[in-house]
């Protein structure tokens, strides 16, 4: 799991400490959320398409809760999600990762079988746009929630 902290914007800090702290988490999660959808789009793009099941299993999760951080992350399918969309997609036939998480394989190879990354890539490719955007949607937000 990669990190992206965002640091350095003292005026949306003091504006969104001003702020119903519900608001603020609002507005915050909002925008986490968003760019992690960016990043998961891309991750999706890049990543192979054997039966199309990593691709359809990756997702977008909140973080934990914590009293002073806030985040989320794209990861990939669990082991049994995995299993579920594949045997779907083969209708009962036999699942194809049942003694390793075929995922780590694809990102960081696996012996006979090079790696394929296509989560770091996206995260990396996306970082500076997915923080600009963080930085204006949490602008906008702060800003419909004052006119309210």
């Amino acid at each position: 799991m990669a990190k992206i902290i965002v640091t350095g914007v003292r005026e949306l800090d003091a504006m969104l400490k001003a702020m119903e702290p519900a608001i603020a988490r609002k507005i915050v999660r909002g925008a986490l959320r968003k760019g992690g959808k960016r990043v998961l789009e891309k991750a999706r793009a890049k990543a192979p398409e054997d039966t199309g099941a990593l691709r359809k299993g990756m997702r977008v999760r909140a973080m934990k809760r914590q009293k002073y951080r806030a985040g989320v992350t794209v990861e990939h399918p669990t082991r049994e999600k995995l299993a579920a969309l594949q045997k779907d997609q083969a209708k009962g036939a036999r699942v194809l990762s049942e003694k390793g998480y075929y995922p780590a394989a694809v990102e960081y190879g696996a012996p006979g079988r090079p790696a394929q990354p296509h989560l770091r890539p996206a995260l990396e490719e996306s970082t500076p746009a997915v923080i600009a955007d963080f930085r204006q949607d949490v602008r906008d937000g702060i800003a419909e929630a004052t006119r309210k």
